[in-house]
């Protein structure tokens, strides 16, 4: 029933996400469309392939431990949403072909298609309010890279370990626990950077939100800042011996809602 219900839910949100037709992305008056990279270079379905989507996506999320930073200034915008156009077309064809169960290919694609329909909105001719307000934020964003990444790493630890629960019922709301301490982990790190204001990090906030929260939102229900029952649920597994390192949690979120018995 669970697999069954989060498949469900996940295929609505497909629905309702904003997609960009044909992979086109507007940058500097010119259409750029996506290349079909059918070349030999293709990431492997295995371990190190999955490492490679990995960091593939920490970088297109450019927070933390990506390996890039966020424009500074409007003139760095057409190189940044190149890039970004190219590492989800190499994420796209990894799902595509290495993706083994429909409920992971599912999870996969809410999750690229939302960054690619919020992206897109950084990468439009004319400038959106969206990218004037990333802009504003993008010395925060660079300067806390050190915080991000931690609070980035600290969220991965948990999430293997809700993996690992006995108890499916607990898995989703130690997930949503975990996603709202991640956001307050980003806050009260931030707040020892000289570059980072309130608003900077309200801007970010609302970022996140945008890319991971129409998931979040159908999925956790009354799990949310809100509430105190994040306070109320049974304490996580201890630190596992070896654990997978990771850029983003991307993969192991899709690992905790995999794990659900069907």
């Amino acid at each position: 029933m669970f697999k069954i219900f989060i498949s469900l839910l996940f295929s609505i949100t497909i629905i309702i996400i904003t997609t960009i037709g044909n992979h086109i992305v507007v940058v500097s008056g010119q259409q750029t469309t996506t290349p079909n990279n059918n070349n030999n270079n293709s990431i492997p379905c295995n371990k190190n392939g999955e490492k490679q989507v990995d960091a593939l996506l920490a970088r297109v999320l450019t927070f933390g431990d990506s390996g890039r930073e966020f424009p500074e200034s409007q003139d760095q915008i057409p190189a940044f949403c190149n890039e970004t156009q190219l590492l989800v077309k190499s994420v796209e064809q990894y799902v595509k072909k290495c993706t083994k169960t429909q409920l992971s290919k599912q999870l996969f694609s809410v999750y690229v298609f939302t960054i690619k329909s919020q992206l897109t909105q950084l990468c439009k001719t004319k400038p959106t309010q969206r990218l004037r307000d990333m802009l504003s934020a993008s010395k925060c964003v660079n300067r806390a890279k050190p915080v991000f990444t931690k609070c980035v790493q600290r969220t991965v630890d948990h999430l293997q370990r809700i993996r690992l629960l006995a108890s499916d019922t607990m898995k989703i709301p130690h997930l949503c626990c975990e996603y709202n301490t991640n956001k307050q982990c980003n806050r009260e790190g931030s707040a020892k950077i000289t570059d980072c204001t309130d608003r900077d990090m309200e801007i970010v906030d609302r970022f996140v939100d945008s890319v991971a929260g129409n998931s979040m939102n159908l999925l956790c229900g009354d799990y949310d800042e809100s509430s105190d029952k994040c306070k109320s649920l049974p304490k996580l597994p201890k630190n596992i011996k070896k654990p997978q390192k990771f850029k983003s949690f991307f993969i192991p979120s899709i690992e905790v809602i995999s794990s659900l018995q069907s």
